[in-house]
């Protein structure tokens, strides 16, 4: 995974619509925290988990781990990690990225 520096908030995993789409097909549907992952409602570095689930941290960390292989396969690209203010990470689909920045 590539790295880049740029100043985007957003500590959650972004891709297009369509590459979302794609990815959503790919994971299985019992797999809800890897769906939601997907989705972007859970941050990148796992800081919102609670209560039990923030004792079960490696384990959502490898499901985090995963939804980045699945999306890399599917999409065929490689997927970009990006730090943005005060160290806050994101992961981005090369396409997603280039429409955030307007390349």
């Amino acid at each position: 995974m590539k790295s880049l520096r740029l100043t985007l908030t957003d500590t959650r995993f972004h891709v297009t619509p369509d590459e979302l789409a794609a990815v959503l097909a790919a994971i299985p549907a019992r797999y809800t925290y890897m769906r939601d992952y997907a989705r972007g409602r859970y941050r990148v570095s796992g800081a919102d988990l609670r209560g039990k689930a923030n004792r079960y941290g490696a384990v959502y960390n490898h499901s985090r781990s995963r939804v980045h292989a699945i999306a890399t396969a599917v999409l065929g690209e490689s997927l970009v990690s990006v730090t943005g203010y005060r160290c806050a990470k994101s992961v981005w689909s090369m396409s997603a990225l280039g429409q955030e920045v307007g390349a």
